[in-house]
């Protein structure tokens, strides 16, 4: 059995990345003139990008933690 995925330690900081995400991706998509399935992703690549991004800048423990169990494999 593999390793467990546990929950985020901050839900709070996803919530606010994919707020942000949103609107951003939605101008990326729609300036030039994306279908609404293209702006859906660019939106999702954007919120992964920010929240990842945000856990490496912050360097909270539970990112280090994963980073090594990756490391480890």
């Amino acid at each position: 059995m593999g390793p467990t995925v546990p929950f985020c330690d901050t839900p709070e900081q996803s919530a606010v990345v994919g707020i942000v995400a949103g609107p951003l991706g939605g101008a990326v998509g729609v300036v030039p003139g994306w279908e609404p399935v293209g702006v859906a992703v660019a939106a999702g690549v954007l919120a992964v990008i920010g929240d990842l991004g945000t856990h490496a800048v912050r360097g909270d423990e539970q990112f280090r933690e994963a980073l090594e169990q990756l490391g480890s494999r």
